[in-house]
């Protein structure tokens, strides 16, 4: 279904994009941080998104693997 690619592709691009925010957090203790310190929010942001996401995008990766060839599960072949 488009919506369950669609919800892959955003949930890919989601994860992709929020990897990079460990390398911008300066993991201070509280009391050090900016305020408003805008970590948190982007974390609650994040979860919420990607568990949303998460059901339909699976549904799309269950969709392909079981419509794939049979012997996709089983890594390159040798001559």
């Amino acid at each position: 279904e488009e919506s369950d690619v669609r919800a892959f592709v955003l949930r890919f691009e989601l994860i992709h994009e929020f990897r990079r925010f460990p390398l911008k957090d300066p993991f201070l203790p509280r009391d050090l941080l900016p305020k408003p310190w805008g970590g948190d929010d982007a974390t609650d942001v994040f979860r919420d998104l990607h568990d949303r996401l998460m059901g339909p995008a699976d549904n799309w990766v269950s969709d392909v693997l079981r419509n794939a060839p049979p012997h996709i599960d089983q890594g390159p072949s040798v001559p």
